[in-house]
């Protein structure tokens, strides 16, 4: 019927939206994970032919042999990945997970000390290499030295390729190592092993990313080497603890605003299933991310642009504003920009809904109100209070109103929990 068909709609267009989100030059591979962020990616390459030059590598397939066979395979206009195992060496019972033992590295410092040319020739120049650690140790035919013998592994830095790469370069210096720490890890799995192998052999020529949707568990520790271009994390060897850079505005802007569809989610009116709604959250949530840059790098007319857009492409009508979906940080942006009446407006939203929410929790009896304490207590009162100070940071007439509100629902709260 026409409300399947709609979120048929919403799904191919989101799934277009991870595939756009990629550099279009370089064969890019992107890693997915669940079934939202893959299967509409693999429809719009199958049936649509959609940027059938990207490879859509999931994780969750990753530690299956099978799946690497299919991933060292060319994929329609998409060549093999950079895996230089063998099959022998990541079938199924071998590979499984190679433990972390850092206390190796002490003896093996003293073994470059003693004997530098055996120790050069048997474990390369560098023992933390990435490369050097996945070829003379995980890939080793002696079971002895089947280890990760350290859990801060570096990777040698080709500036050249990064330069050609068409990534974004912070600042004017490109490290001649990047770092990657595997602290708290007592194991690397094989799709952790495979993300490190495409990672040394791709040389940052061909563009790796992250779904956004994929957890911080599957990331490796490299979170702080991310740079988000859209619905997608960009694997770059800049770590951006220190340079401060996490999204490239530039990249982004153009994507969100011109590269992206949105599955006629304005249409007044259409139904949004639960999980087509989970994706309209994160648009709403990348847009919120991409303003508050925009901002911070005083592009105020590009911001104002997102906004307005973001506001018409999915409309609070058919997606309400939420805590959870980046609302309470577009309000303050329309603060921050002059736009005071439009911050009201969401921020009056927001805060409705909260009340709403504790003041059913309220009309409990008072065994089902105790079962809802931690809601109302961990949930919703912290919420309302935030929404409160956002208001009173810029002296938005609904703060002192909602304040009230706030303090009225607490002391009804404090009393029911007596």
């Amino acid at each position: 019927d026409d409300h399947d068909r709609s979120n048929r709609y919403v799904a191919r267009d989101f799934g277009q939206n991870y595939l756009s989100t990629v550099q279009e030059e370089g064969n890019p591979i992107i890693f997915t994970n669940g079934d939202n962020d893959t299967f509409p990616l693999w429809y719009n390459q199958e049936t649509e032919g959609f940027r059938t030059d990207v490879r859509v590598c999931n994780l969750s397939y990753l530690q299956t042999d099978w799946y690497i066979d299919q991933m060292k395979r060319q994929a329609y206009d998409s060549p093999a990945v950079p895996i230089d195992w063998s099959r022998l060496e990541y079938v199924q019972g071998h590979n499984e997970a190679v433990a972390i033992r850092p206390e190796v590295m002490e003896s093996i410092k003293n073994f470059y000390k003693q004997n530098p040319e055996d120790a050069v020739r048997e474990f390369g120049e560098n023992p933390y290499e990435l490369k050097n650690i996945l070829k003379y140790w995980v890939r080793s035919k002696n079971d002895d030295l089947k280890v990760i013998p350290t859990d801060s592994i570096v990777m040698k830095v080709d500036k050249e390729a990064v330069r050609r790469s068409g990534m974004m370069i912070p600042g004017d210096s490109i490290p001649d190592y990047m770092h990657i720490s595997l602290k708290g890890k007592r194991a690397l799995y094989k799709s952790e092993l495979m993300m490190l192998e495409m990672l040394a052999e791709a040389n940052w020529e061909r563009p790796i990313y992250m779904a956004v949707s994929v957890g911080t568990e599957n990331h490796l520790g490299m979170g702080n080497h991310f740079v988000q271009e859209g619905l997608t994390y960009r694997f770059t060897p800049f770590d951006t603890e220190k340079t401060g850079v996490k999204l490239d505005s530039e990249k982004m802007y153009d994507n969100l605003m011109n590269k992206f569809k949105f599955g006629g989610i304005d249409k007044e009116g259409i139904y949004i299933d639960e999980n087509a709604m989970r994706m309209c959250y994160s648009h709403r949530r990348i847009f919120s991310q991409l303003i508050g840059q925009l901002i911070r790098e005083g592009k105020t007319d590009k911001a104002k642009a997102a906004l307005e857009y973001a506001e018409k492409m999915i409309p609070a009508y058919n997606v309400p504003y939420d805590w959870q979906n980046g609302a309470m940080q577009m309000a303050e942006a329309y603060y921050q920009l002059g736009e005071k009446e439009k911050g009201d407006n969401i921020m009056k939203a927001l805060a409705d809904k909260a009340v709403e929410y504790l003041t059913w929790y309220l009309s409990l009896d008072d065994q089902r109100f105790a079962m809802s304490s931690h809601e109302v207590v961990d949930y919703q009162l912290p919420i309302l209070s935030t929404e409160v100070k956002l208001m009173q940071k810029y002296n938005s007439e609904l703060a002192p109103v909602y304040d009230s509100k706030l303090n009225e629902l607490y002391q009804m709260c404090v009393d029911r929990m007596k």
